[in-house]
This record gives structure tokens, sequence and C-alpha cells, in this order.
């Protein structure tokens, strides 16, 4: 609103700048009507920013031989904000815990409007606060869904809005929970019977889910330690090994086996999951052969000192 209460307002002389850019009340978008003015920054052309400035400035009539006019200006600035929530998932996508607990980092500069926000968790619905807090621009979620093995968990969150009504596109993510740690299969298995004095170990692991991490792999025998590279043996592209024995073994021996194996859900998401397992394998070395050279099988001697020969 521009008034006088004097001699009156000229309204000619009204004059405003939009962040430096100058209009009159004769600019297309703009209205001057009853003291009022009105600007419609669209009508202008204008695509305004996150902040913005306007000054305007205007005179009465006192004439100039009177001394006049009598002017004044004033500028302020505001907050334009036609943006919504910024987001982003802190939590891993896969988790080891026994119930759900999710983390997002939310962020918007005119602030949050915590009594808009809804998560959706498959066909179930959460409002805040339910199962959530919100601290700084941080949104902890712990709804205290207890979580199974295998399972995969659709999780949205459905409205996110600022104090302005801005609202954020909603974003689906899929939280697969890996409780298991990776398989094993190791040939010769526990309790087999090598036939060999310096027997050979296969080892084949794999985690299907979060994966394997092949720099926690170890294998012992004995009570010696081995790693990829150094005494266990890649065989093929995928994560088979191979061990042998350096030492000699006698009939009646054993080996006492362990392997340790992680895989890759993260510690934050109570992982990894571990495998740990121990096995033993027995030595039987067969006894010796012999093998009769002759006289042949079957056959008729009339000596009475009969020479055989056999090889061993």
């Amino acid at each position: 609103s521009i008034t006088d209460d004097g001699i009156g307002l000229n309204e000619e002389s009204i004059e405003f700048t939009i962040n430096g850019i100058p209009f009159d009340i004769h600019s297309s978008g703009v209205d001057f009507t009853d003291d009022t003015l009105r600007i419609y920054t669209l009508g202008l052309g204008l695509d305004l920013g996150e902040n913005v400035e306007i000054c305007i400035s205007a005179s009465d009539m006192v004439s100039e031989l009177l001394c006049g006019p009598n002017s004044s200006d004033t500028c302020w600035t505001f907050f334009v904000d036609t943006l919504p929530p910024e987001y982003e998932m802190l939590s891993p996508l896969i988790t080891a815990c026994d119930s759900l607990s999710l983390l997002w980092w939310i962020y918007d500069p005119a602030g949050i409007d915590t009594s808009s926000l809804s998560i959706a968790v498959g066909a179930a619905d959460y409002y805040y606060p339910t199962g959530m807090t919100f601290v700084y621009d941080t949104l902890y979620f712990v709804p205290g869904i207890e979580l199974t093995d295998g399972e995969t968990l659709l999780v949205t969150i459905n409205v996110l809005q600022d104090i302005f009504g801005n609202t954020a596109e909603s974003e689906l993510y899929e939280i697969i929970v890996d409780r298991s740690p990776p398989l094993l299969n190791a040939f010769p298995a526990a309790g087999d019977t090598v036939m060999h004095f310096l027997p050979v170990e296969t080892l084949c692991v794999w985690d299907e889910t979060a994966g394997l991490d092949t720099t926690s792999i170890w294998f012992s025998a004995d009570g010696i330690t081995y790693y990829i590279g150094a005494g266990l043996i890649p065989i093929s592209p995928g994560s088979c090994f191979a061990w042998q024995a350096t030492d000699t073994l006698y009939d009646g021996d054993s080996l006492h086996l362990c392997f340790h194996a992680d895989d890759l859900v993260p510690e934050d998401a109570c992982g990894p999951n571990i495998l740990d397992t121990c096995w033993s394998i027995y030595i039987s070395l067969p006894g010796p052969i012999a093998d009769i050279v002759e006289p042949d099988a079957g056959v008729f001697t009339s000596c009475s000192t009969q020479a055989i020969t056999a090889t061993v």
C-alpha cells in the first residue's frame, strides 16, 4: 500500500526494482489500484531465485516551485522457496539386524514439516512420530519390525514436505535381510579318509545374498594358517581354492582343518555374517602290493626247488 495523507500521491512517480531490474506502474504484470501496488512476477517474465530484493520509490504532488516533491524509498528482501526437501538414505540396503532400523539425511532451508512425514513398509503406513525421531537433519526410523532371514522389505517415504508445502518425490527402497554366513563345500569332507601322504584339500565358498569378502578368508591345517596366495591357491574364476600338505603324512595320521570367511553385510547393519568351521580328515595309506612274475598262475612244475619271482 502506497499513500500520502497530505497533498496526495503522484502515481506516475512510483518506480520499483526487483533484483535490480526496473519497473513502473505501466509495466506488464503491474497493477496499482486503490493505493495498492500488486506485482505479478509471471507477468513480468521473471523467474525468481531464492533471495528477492524489492526497492520502491514514490513522490507526492508538491510542486518543485514549492520545494517539492517529497519523496521516499524503501527496500526489503524475502526468500522464495519452491523447492522440495532433499533426502538421502544413510542406512545400507542390506542388513543382518534382528529388527528394522533406518536413517535418512533430510534437508530443506525453510524447515521440514514433520507432521507431513509418512513412511510405508510394505502395506503398512507409519505417520510421524510413530517409530520416528527427527534430530537436526537426520530422520531415525525404528518401527519395531522383526526381520526374517532372506526376506525383502519395500520401504517408501510416502510424504515429505517443507513448511511451505513443497513435497519431495517418493523413492522406493528394497531392504534385503541376510543373516546367513557364507557356505562352504570342502573335499575331502569331514571324516573322510585320504589314501595319500601329501593330501590336497579343495575348498569352494560362496555367499549368494550379500556377497563374499575374499579379504577375510583364511584356512588352517593343524594350527598353521594360510591365506589366498600364501598357501591357499585359487583354482577357478569364482571362489574355489586348493591347499596341499607339504609335510609327509603317515598311515593313521589325521589333519585338523579350519576355514573362516565373512560376507559383505556392513558392520553398521549388524554384519558381517561369519563362517567359522573346523573338521578332520584321516590318512589311510595302502600296504605293499606284490605281483608274481613267474611261474605263471596255473602252471605245473616238477622242480623240487622251484624259484618264484615277484615284484613288490
